[in-house]
């Protein structure tokens, strides 16, 4: 490690374990941006993959959702696969941000194969927000044949359906 790579690693170390917020703040975010995403963007992962602490985990997530130049989505598809705890409805909810082939991708494939129905009516409710019409038939399947239900007792078959008509809804535009 070379001692730019050593510096940013410090600093970001020094921003992200500061337990004043739970979120990292908007000087936060353009200290971060002014930085290298090639160096500021391992830094952060590094230190969410490996920290315990879950303030500290949450800064990492948040600080590379921030990051300008950073591909979120494929950090987010990827994220879900390797993580427990909490973290897949987070990716589910935050790829929900965007209308990028892959996230709709991973959203249908969550629906129609996450043992979780908590994560199954997440990933109908982001379809919802970002699907397309490459969500339909999946969307439809889940109408028809997920008799799952979130924590507090809402359907994932009724999420699916709401999804398709704001697909639907959308679409007619």
């Amino acid at each position: 490690m070379n001692g730019f790579s050593a510096l940013i690693k410090e600093v970001t170390s020094i921003a992200i374990n500061n337990p004043s917020l739970v979120e990292i703040t908007e000087s936060d975010a353009e200290f971060f941006n002014s930085l290298p995403v090639s160096e500021v963007a391992p830094a952060l992962q590094e230190i969410f993959e490996n920290t315990t602490d879950s303030t500290t985990r949450s800064r990492a997530f948040d600080a590379l959702l921030k990051l300008k130049e950073f591909d979120k989505v494929q950090f987010l598809v990827e994220l879900f696969d390797r993580t427990s705890d909490g973290w897949p409805a987070a990716c589910c909810r935050h790829l929900s941000e965007f209308r990028d082939r892959r996230a709709i991708t991973k959203l249908c494939d969550v629906l129609l194969h996450d043992s979780d129905p908590d994560v199954r009516y997440i990933a109908a409710e982001s379809l919802a927000i970002s699907g397309d019409h490459t969500a339909v038939e999946v969307l439809e399947y889940a109408q028809a044949h997920d008799t799952g239900k979130d924590y507090e007792g809402f359907r994932v078959a009724d999420m699916a359906r709401q999804a398709l008509e704001q697909i639907h809804a959308r679409s007619s535009l």
